[in-house]
């Protein structure tokens, strides 16, 4: 599987962060489900594990926001849900998303 939208990505504990580099590609928006395909792979996950887990993401505005992976269907993320934090940086949105997000 290629990029198709252009971001860096790593945990922080076991909060999963992407962000945008806004380099050309998709915005990481619009490609999210590949991405964090991609991402789990680049950092040794199994998709699997990225549901129900903490993920954030900075769009190619610079905002954070939260995104839930529902559904993994043969190893590709199939279904997310954009959860808003609309914050500047990934400090604030680790700590709005573990507050009003976190599973368990």
């Amino acid at each position: 599987m290629t990029r198709q939208a252009d971001f860096d990505c790593g945990l922080i504990g076991d909060c999963l962060w992407l962000e945008d580099l806004d380099a050309g590609g998709m915005s990481l928006t619009n490609a999210i489900e590949p991405s964090l395909y991609l991402a789990a792979m680049e950092l040794n996950l199994t998709v699997d594990s990225l549901v129900g887990r903490l993920i954030v993401y900075r769009d190619s505005d610079g905002v954070w926001d939260a995104v839930r992976v529902n559904r993994v269907v043969d190893g590709l993320v199939k279904s997310v849900d954009f959860l808003p934090l609309r914050v500047k940086t990934l400090h604030e949105a680790t700590a709005l998303a573990q507050t009003r997000y976190a599973v368990g």
